[in-house]
């Protein structure tokens, strides 16, 4: 079935995920205090933990981790039993997001101000110590009125439920839902039959279904192909991007598809399979099969489905369909097909879409083609297509004159070359296939399991991104916005100091992201307030004693909170250990002060600690234990803006510089006469003579003086 290779594909990298969650420090958190934030999320206080597998989400919702709920698990997020102290009588479960995937923490504000029956209620989301890991995770926690799956996940894709059924219980109470989501500029992306829910009710007596969770993983991600449109089916599920409205409609549209048909006609096939089915035959095809659909659905069915996002039904759309009026969707646009296939990887390919999705698998089969000649004279013999053909060569020359080593050619010529054959795909680079605003969360997940990020900084350092957005026609893809981000990407990259490089790319793409410093691990931190909140935790219990920004939280704030940190960056890329210190205090400070974050004695005491090297920069010792003493002082109140208010006092520099220039005069003067007395040493035989014989010839001339006086006295 299409969810069973979806559930494969997306089960590839877990064991990776298992091995960084082993790797990962147990850091000692309790989630316990609450405090409402600007994205209607709950933000807990990490203390130390008890054993209890019980956690708490803000003041109100016990998660029970030794309590599993399979029934509620949605792909990786595994669901766990909710106690309400508010409403105990209710039924509520959490879902523990998976660390590698970004939940969807930035739109959940928006799905809460939503109040349509078709959606199942989120009471809180937020991150939470999780006691089997010993770290922090987010979680979000619904109010279970889900009911029984309409569809199990590995269940017939084809229900044969009656178009009239299907209209009254999901198009129309979808199509009000769909119309609040536009509103707020939403998109569901886990519009699908497995996760459809009865609300308890009959499935004959059904008026309406629950949709399930959407905001545990990345938009899309738990989505089959099936459900995907042909180019974000291309991408891989962690690579979609945040999505569209259209793409919501498509997936109502199979959903349509699957409730209605009395067949799968892709059963069996895999992935790749189903999009070359799409890309062969038009998704309507591919997707109703030989079954016949009549009436009016047929055109809500070819108009939802309809390959081209532009011609594809909008809401105003699918409202005057439902008002009664007739529309005419146009009919897709079947790709060029090959007079004679290509071979390629044991694969003959008829379309140069589905030739394109492999050159990034063999990129020395994808060069030998090149060079040979055979797929220019494929494209120009069979397929026909000059304008592809004149792509190839464009793709080919921009690839050489890329080039910075033998080595990253061969990519090169496979992610310039699916560009060139397929203008709507996503871009394909070393084994990544990724929408243009999904390159953030690859990058994230790609960084948190610890894989090789080359092909990440070649991406902008070496413009193959900024290729792929110069050509892809693809009208779902904000051409302007994406290439002024990645012109920054690339300026990032230009810097190999901290605060740059591939770390600020991630956090610039991916604002959702939580910050990766080593120093972190165990915590959960998305707010420079976070931040300061788990290095004081650190310090509390003893883990930290040195500095405390590195590379990545450096960049972290440098993307999140630049008025915090863009007046120390210089500082902070000196070798100078003394002004690196300086800098890292000015910057927790800055944080402090900036969001009162209250008192972080563990952080002062840290940085008072450092007292000796900090105030080596003053030279009077008298200063220096005055400033001393005041620095404990403020490190007990835990005051970072005094501290460092203390050690970057004008007056204080000013009158310790005045005192040390004139104890620096004095010493001159000494020095010069001390020099001198050495320089009379050195002649010991006459060391005194002149000097005697002017204080004789004085005191002679003076005892002459007085005898002349007195003798003249006398006679007189």
């Amino acid at each position: 079935m299409a969810e069973d290779s979806a559930e494969a594909a997306k089960n590839q990298d877990e064991s990776q995920v298992q091995d960084a969650d082993q790797q990962s420090e147990a850091v000692d958190v309790e989630a316990v205090e609450q405090d409402s934030d600007s994205e209607g999320g709950v933000k807990n206080k990490p203390r130390t933990p008890s054993n209890s597998p019980v956690t708490m989400l803000g003041d109100t919702y016990e998660i029970h981790s030794d309590q599993p709920l399979e029934k509620r698990n949605v792909g990786k997020s595994k669901a766990f039993h909710v106690v309400s102290k508010a409403s105990p009588d209710d039924s509520y479960f959490a879902l523990v997001c998976e660390p590698h995937l970004l939940p969807r923490s930035r739109p959940a504000s928006a799905y809460s101000g939503f109040s349509s029956p078709v959606l199942i209620p989120l009471a809180a989301h937020g991150k939470v110590f999780w006691p089997p890991h010993k770290k922090e995770q987010y979680v979000f926690v619904y109010k279970d009125t889900l009911g029984e799956r309409l569809l199990e996940p590995k269940g017939t894709l084809a229900l044969g439920w009656d178009p009239d059924h299907i209209v009254d219980v999901i198009i129309k109470p979808m199509i009000d839902t769909l119309q609040e989501f536009e509103d707020r500029k939403f998109v569901h992306g886990s519009i699908r039959v497995d996760n459809m829910h009865d609300g308890g009710v009959a499935v004959n007596k059904l008026d309406r279904v629950v949709f399930g969770d959407c905001l545990s993983m990345p938009c899309s991600y738990a989505q089959s192909t099936l459900y995907e449109t042909i180019e974000r089916g291309m991408a891989d599920p962690f690579a979609r991007g945040p999505g569209l409205m259209t793409n919501d409609l498509y997936a109502l549209g199979v959903c349509v598809a699957v409730l209605m048909r009395s067949h799968d006609p892709l059963a069996g096939l895999s992935e790749d399979e189903i999009i070359y089915e799409k890309v062969r035959q038009g998704s309507y095809a591919a997707i109703i099969g030989k079954d016949r659909v009549k009436g009016p659905v047929l055109e809500l069915l070819r108009g939802l489905l309809h390959d081209d996002s532009t011609q594809r039904w909008t809401l105003e759309d699918v409202t005057v369909w439902l008002d009664g009026r007739r529309l005419s969707p146009k009919q897709s646009v079947r790709k060029k097909t090959a007079s004679r296939p290509f071979a390629f990887l044991d694969e003959k390919h008829s379309q140069a879409q589905t030739l394109a999705m492999r050159f990034d698998d063999s990129q020395s089969d994808t060069v030998a083609i090149v060079e040979d000649g055979s797929l220019e004279q494929w494209l120009e013999r069979s397929l026909e297509d000059d304008d592809t053909v004149e792509r190839v060569e464009t793709a080919k020359r921009v690839a050489k004159d890329t080039i910075r080593s033998s080595t990253t050619y061969p990519y090169l010529i496979a992610a310039t070359l699916s560009a060139a054959l397929d203008l709507n795909a996503p871009l394909r680079f070393r084994g990544y296939s990724m929408m243009g605003d999904g390159i953030g969360p690859a990058l994230y997940k790609a960084s948190l399991l610890k894989e090789d990020l080359k092909g990440f900084a070649d991406l902008f350092a070496q413009s193959v991104a900024m290729y792929w957005i110069t050509v892809t026609e693809n009208p779902d893809v904000d051409k302007t916005t994406l290439i002024s981000r990645y012109d920054n990407c690339r300026g990032y990259l230009r810097h190999n100091k901290v605060g740059f490089g591939l770390e600020r790319c991630l956090y610039f793409l991916a604002p959702e992201a939580p910050c990766l410093s080593p120093k972190l691990e165990g915590y959960y931190v998305t707010s420079a307030e976070e931040m300061i909140t788990a290095f004081e935790d650190l310090c509390q219990s003893g883990q930290i004693n040195g500095l405390f920004l590195d590379r990545h939280s450096i960049a972290y704030l440098a993307a999140n909170e630049g008025k915090v940190i863009d007046a120390y960056l210089y500082d902070l890329n000196l070798g100078d250990d003394n002004k690196k210190t300086l800098a890292n205090l000015a910057c927790l400070a800055a944080i402090q002060k900036r969001l009162n974050t209250g008192s972080t004695p563990g952080i002062a005491r840290v940085f008072a600690d450092m007292a000796p090297k900090l105030l080596k920069r003053f030279h009077d010792r008298d200063v220096r234990d005055e400033l001393r003493g005041d620095l404990e002082k403020y490190a007990k109140q835990g005051d970072l803006s005094k501290m460092i208010g203390l050690l970057n006092s004008a007056s204080t520099i000013d009158k310790d510089m005045r005192a040390f220039t004139q104890a620096m005069a004095e010493f001159s003067e000494l020095r010069k006469e001390n020099q001198k007395l050495e320089e009379q040493f050195e002649h010991e035989g006459t060391m005194g003579v002149a000097t005697g014989r002017n204080i004789a010839a004085i005191v002679s001339g003076v005892l002459a003086v007085v005898t002349i006086v007195i003798t003249t006295l006398l006679f007189y």
